[in-house]
């Protein structure tokens, strides 16, 4: 009753997320969408709130249930951060380390 179709959108590439983007504003405004609620992988959490920006502008009569801001999802996507702000608000944290190469493990590995 509640949804009349379903849509499957473009993929994002790195460093390019427009073909993602004009594909949901197409859709919005082809078919006159009173909610998008984006069930989103996380490669598209930071681009759906980037497009909720958007669309308060461009389309303001869409409600969009979606992060409110695009530092908020960023930081929610990305496991170190999200460690560094929990433990910035002062909530238990376990150790964590960022490894972004393989010398960083040797590194850690060193420290015991």
């Amino acid at each position: 009753n509640c949804v009349s179709e379903w849509v499957t959108l473009p993929n994002l590439t790195p460093g390019d997320s427009e073909g993602y983007r004009n594909a949901i504003r197409n859709i919005i405004s082809k078919e006159s969408v009173d909610w998008w609620i984006p069930v989103s992988h996380t490669t598209t959490a930071v681009v759906d709130s980037a497009i909720k920006k958007e669309l308060e502008v461009a389309n303001p009569f869409v409600k969009v249930l979606s992060i409110d801001n695009v530092e908020t999802a960023d930081m929610l996507d990305d496991k170190i951060l999200f460690l560094e702000e929990a433990k910035a608000m002062g909530l238990a944290v376990p150790e964590f380390y960022k490894i972004s190469c393989c010398q960083d493990v040797v590194d850690l590995c060193k420290k015991g």
